[in-house]
């Protein structure tokens, strides 16, 4: 029963990783010139605005890779172990990435006075995703500090 978990989420996180890359590299360019053409005022911004997502989408894949990493972890019986603990530290590093990228480019777009309230939410959405990925990525990572230190403890009792 639990190998059926472990695939159907290794799979939902490589669908996830899937989905993001082909919206990310082909289908987000040909957005970004269709409203560069419609708007010629904010044509100037396509560029950064895909520098900033691209720039994201590097910790979303090592995080993605982690993530894997920990369900293989869970699989053979390791899930209490130092690798776990790497794997959802760098996880927390990348949520916190994400959320400094995107809260950076809501930062710019209000500096500069464009910021349209619609991509105030949609990028306010992942700035909190990625910051309650993170909050939570440090939560498991202290009680599996905790679970590990009494693991030893016990270990060298007996």
């Amino acid at each position: 029963m639990q190998n059926g978990n472990i695939l159907f989420l290794k799979a939902s996180v490589l669908l996830v990783g899937l989905a993001v890359f082909c919206l990310s590299f082909f289908w987000l360019p040909g957005l970004a010139e269709l409203s560069a053409e419609q708007f010629p005022e904010f044509a100037y911004l396509k560029g950064i605005v895909l520098a900033g997502i691209y720039l994201t989408v590097i910790p979303f894949a090592i995080a993605l890779q982690q993530a894997v990493h920990l369900l293989r972890l869970i699989e053979k019986r390791k899930a209490f172990s130092e690798a776990a603990l790497t794997g959802l530290r760098r996880i927390k590093g990348c949520a916190w990435m994400i959320a400094s990228i995107y809260a950076a480019g809501i930062l710019l777009f209000i500096i500069i006075g464009i910021l349209h309230p619609s991509l105030a939410l949609v990028g306010g959405t992942i700035v909190l995703a990625s910051l309650s990925i993170g909050f939570f990525a440090d939560v498991l990572h202290a009680q599996l500090v905790h679970a590990l230190e009494c693991k030893y403890e016990n270990e060298m009792t007996v």
